[in-house]
């Protein structure tokens, strides 16, 4: 990935260097999940020879946007689309804050489902949206929540500013103990469900080791949901909904001027 300038310089060698540099078992977390074969070591030394290389190469330092950013940023992209496509971000805890249980239920009662406050208020009430989405990414030392959508171009500043309406709420009042029972019922449901799946289970058990260097139970992560608080989900959404860290990009036919309202 990158640029256009910076990929077109790739060749052979280049690629070949970097292949031998990083991908080596030395470097690498081998995660299997499901039924294995007995003689699943043999199997894995065979196939991964862990002598290839030594020295793992230290990666790259990178500056931590979650504390160097200082007012909100606006961005206007061109393209020729017959909708509008809207998306909001804001800086997020990293993969090992205990924050990040209620912050995971905020996003489930703004976008979790269908019944997700905002799939509600932007689709079915005031139809300016067909879907809305969000990522949410947690990374060694920083994290990043987006939330984005495709509207008509005349509707995009309505439909961003029932977006930000509905942050302010989540800031300002304690979510309702039924909505939040809705919400951890259903983040429980999917992760039961997501534990069929072996595919889910072997990337699962790949990043909880890659991050903490081990794994951690089922049920220990079920029960740091169950116990989350509405005045949790409140504290939260104020550290992470500030207004100063906003960061909004738009893609529409033409280019428009930052609308982001001062806080």
């Amino acid at each position: 990935g990158g640029h256009n300038t910076t990929i077109k310089k790739f060749n052979k060698p280049f690629v070949r260097k970097f292949y031998k540099k990083y991908y080596s078992s030395n470097n690498m977390i081998l995660s299997i999940s499901g039924k294995t074969p007995k003689n699943i070591e043999n199997i894995i030394s065979k196939h991964f020879n862990i002598n290839r290389i030594k020295k793992i190469p230290s990666t790259p330092s990178y500056s931590n946007f979650t504390s160097f950013q200082k007012k909100s940023k606006f961005k206007s992209l061109v393209k020729s689309f017959p909708q509008s496509y809207v998306g909001i971000s804001f800086p997020l805890y990293n993969y090992h804050d205990q924050k990040t249980y209620p912050f995971d239920l905020i996003d489930t009662i703004l976008c979790g489902n269908m019944s997700a406050r905002l799939f509600v208020k932007l689709r079915d009430k005031s139809g300016l949206v067909y879907i809305i989405n969000s990522d949410t990414d947690y990374f060694n030392d920083v994290g990043i929540y987006t939330i984005y959508f495709g509207t008509y171009p005349d509707k995009i500043k309505k439909a961003y500013n029932i977006v930000i309406n509905e942050l302010i709420d989540l800031k300002t009042n304690l979510v309702s103990k039924d909505e939040l029972k809705k919400a951890i019922d259903y983040s429980i449901g999917s992760l039961k469900l997501s534990s069929e799946n072996t595919e889910y289970i072997a990337y699962n058990n790949f990043a909880e080791y890659y991050y903490t260097k081990k794994i951690i139970p089922m049920n220990t992560v079920l029960k740091k949901i169950k116990n989350v608080n509405p005045t949790q989900i409140k504290n939260v959404a104020n550290q992470i909904f500030d207004f100063n860290k906003i960061n909004v990009t738009v893609v529409n036919n033409k280019k428009i001027n930052n609308f982001i309202k001062p806080f």
